[in-house]
């Protein structure tokens, strides 16, 4: 077992580490949070709640901040955890958990009578699920609240019931027998499914049965929007358009079914010619996109399970006109997007062609992003509606030039000096924010030969608390140090007739010019980039951070020690020289 696991182990009161299958893969100290470790922990098995218990009453005793990481090499199965959530449950509230689970993939359906039933256990579930994630375990539960019905099978549920209770009492009488409790789970789960089946299965019945009986009533049918309908409503009367249209014959008769849909809300729909008074021909003729008014019963839908509008009339309605232009000088459509635009357009060329001719415009551009390929589309669809077609595009637009350089000057890289350095402010504004510490080293010929580092106080301006998470600088710590102002001549000194190096030179040199700008002083001194010199040369790289770079190539970067002005300086100066070296080559 890896030794640094075991020690950790030992710290946190567990003697017998080897019980535990756990390996380090990292340990880190947070960089926003400077006082907490990051642990990214490998387990071979998943958790069993015999060894998780412990674990977790050691890990609570740690006089230090952690955020635990867990990866598995054995992925956790359904089964094992839903057994750590019952086994859990039983430890926590000292008796077996009496619902039963319905497993569907990584979901779990709890289904509860009513809300007070789910209420009672709403503060479990939280503490659950909050265990569940610092696992990392891809566990979700829902949970179904069934509607209050009139009639239910009672005698059913009081047999199951009681069944339930006998199991579950059985199981404590056993308690101290393990293989037994486990039977006696898979009994409870076994008898908990049969009674939130059935009490489902009656409570679907009884709202269809009372939606068929609304059905054979006679009475007018009722006016409703698509989205007002509910599986109660009886007899309606809805105007929609068709989609997703499905027409076949079964056994001599004619069966159509699709979607009927106004606006954004849309609803199932059947015909059947043997039930339907409505005119064979009319049913033949019928395609996606008519807008028709339709009567009919709602009921449950034995296969989606959802409403549906069983029609027994139909008429076709005029189809809504298309939009008009007014105005006596036609405009022209200049940005267009169709369905080629991903994320973005979802029409159709023609279409919007075929509204331009209705319009009275004589011409239409398409521009899709950074695409052609509705091109040939397009020219189809201008040389059908009789419009001239103008093709565009939305293209991406890139700075081919480098920008590593800023105030490019003709000094030759092999014989001047450079200052390498880093700053530390109280906020990432630099018209609103302020330096706090500048760290810099002076290079000549590859050797330091003076370095800067002071602390600077941002008079009225406060460090943000992010800012201060990330550098460790407080109020405190600068309030006695002198002003940018009071430390400008010592600055302009260090810094002058050299190279400027600095890691995302952008932000850096932006704070200075700000500071000296407020001072009415100009400071352009010719400045080397290496966060862009990096994207260039290592153009394949997933990252190009300081610390990212610095492992690139080879050189000791401490998490615990960056993000203070001197020691980036001081990383920076040994990244400069390696890239310089192959600059030069």
């Amino acid at each position: 077992m890896q030794e640094q696991m075991v020690r950790f182990l030992q710290s946190i009161g567990l003697t017998d580490p080897e019980r535990f299958d756990l390996q380090f893969e990292a340990v880190t100290k947070n960089p926003l949070k400077p006082q907490q470790w990051d642990m990214i922990v490998t387990k071979d098995t998943p958790w069993t709640y015999a060894l998780l218990e412990p674990f977790l009453a050691g890990i609570s005793q740690l006089n230090y901040p952690t955020q635990f990481t867990f990866t598995y090499r054995q992925p956790p199965t359904l089964t094992s955890m839903l057994q750590l959530m019952m086994d859990w449950y039983q430890v926590q509230f000292r008796q077996p958990y009496g619902r039963l689970p319905l497993l569907n993939g990584n979901n779990i359906t709890i289904t509860y009578p009513n809300q007070e039933a789910f209420d009672q256990e709403k503060s479990m579930w939280t503490q659950l699920n909050d265990l569940l994630i610092f696992l990392q375990y891809p566990l979700v539960f829902k949970h179904k609240i069934l509607p209050k019905v009139a009639e239910v099978n009672q005698e059913k549920v009081d047999q199951l019931q009681e069944q339930v209770k006998a199991v579950i009492a059985s199981r404590i009488e056993d308690e101290d027998q393990e293989q037994s409790i486990r039977e006696h789970l898979e009994r409870i789960k076994e008898a908990e499914t049969q009674l939130a089946i059935s009490y489902e299965q009656d409570v679907k019945q009884q709202v269809n049965v009372e939606a068929k009986k609304k059905l054979r009533q006679k009475g007018e049918h009722v006016p409703m929007a698509i989205h007002d309908i509910k599986l109660n409503s009886g007899h309606v009367e809805v105007v929609g358009s068709i989609y997703n249209l499905f027409r076949r014959e079964f056994n001599g008769n004619l069966v159509i079914r699709f979607v009927l849909a106004e606006g954004a809300h849309a609803i199932l729909a059947s015909i059947n010619n043997r039930d339907a008074d409505i005119d064979l021909n009319l049913l033949q003729t019928l395609q996606e996109g008519d807008r028709i008014r339709v009567r009919g019963g709602v009921a449950l839908d034995q296969i989606n399970q959802e409403p549906r509008i069983f029609i027994k009339e139909l008429v076709k309605e005029k189809p809504i006109g298309m939009r008009e232009d007014y105005a006596s000088r036609k405009r022209v459509e200049l940005h267009l997007h169709t369905k080629m635009s991903t994320m973005d357009g979802v029409g159709d060329i023609d279409a919007y062609c075929a509204l331009a001719k209705q319009m009275g415009h004589e011409a239409i551009a398409i521009t899709d992003h950074g695409v052609v390929q509705g091109f040939p589309e397009a020219q189809a669809a201008a040389k059908k509606h009789g419009l001239k077609m103008i093709y565009g595009s939305e293209l991406y637009m890139i700075d081919d030039h480098i920008s590593h350089i800023m105030n490019p000057s003709q000094i030759s890289l092999q014989k001047t000096d450079y200052v390498v350095f880093d700053l530390e402010s109280t906020g990432l504004s630099s018209r609103y924010d302020r330096i706090i510490e500048i760290g810099a080293l002076r290079i000549r010929q590859g050797a330091i030969i003076d370095r800067l580092s002071m602390l600077i106080n941002p008079e009225d301006v406060i460090i943000s608390q992010a800012a201060s998470d990330v550098s460790g600088i407080t109020m405190a710590m600068v309030k006695d140090q002198p002003t940018f102002a009071e430390s400008k001549d010592k600055i302009l000194q260090f810094f002058k007739d050299a190279i400027v190096v600095s890691h995302n030179a952008p932000f850096d040199m932006g704070f200075m010019v700000a500071a000296f700008d407020r001072l009415n002083l100009a400071f352009k001194p010719p400045v080397i980039d290496t966060l862009t010199l990096s994207r260039y040369l290592y153009a394949d790289a997933n990252s190009h951070r300081l610390g990212a770079l610095a492992k690139r190539l080879g050189i000791t970067y401490e998490e615990d020690k960056a993000h203070r002005a001197i020691y980036d300086a001081e990383v920076l100066v040994s990244i400069w020289e390696a890239l310089r070296q192959k600059i030069l080559v």
